[in-house]
């Protein structure tokens, strides 16, 4: 029997998922996406930075 929280709800793992393997490819994604952009961010700043060195 699971433990029961004063609510009355039981208490589940945060990691317990119906679906582990979709929740792990999304996290995959979620974070290549957000690396992609921090890249895009990068290149944009070094453009910056050149078009500053350069006047």
């Amino acid at each position: 029997m699971m433990p029961v929280t004063p609510r009355g709800h039981a208490r589940t793992k945060i990691c317990d998922s119906p679906h582990p393997r979709r929740q792990r490819v999304a996290h995959l994604v979620t974070m290549l996406w957000i690396y992609y952009g921090m890249f895009l961010l990068l290149l944009e700043g070094e453009k910056l930075l050149e078009q500053i060195l350069l006047q």
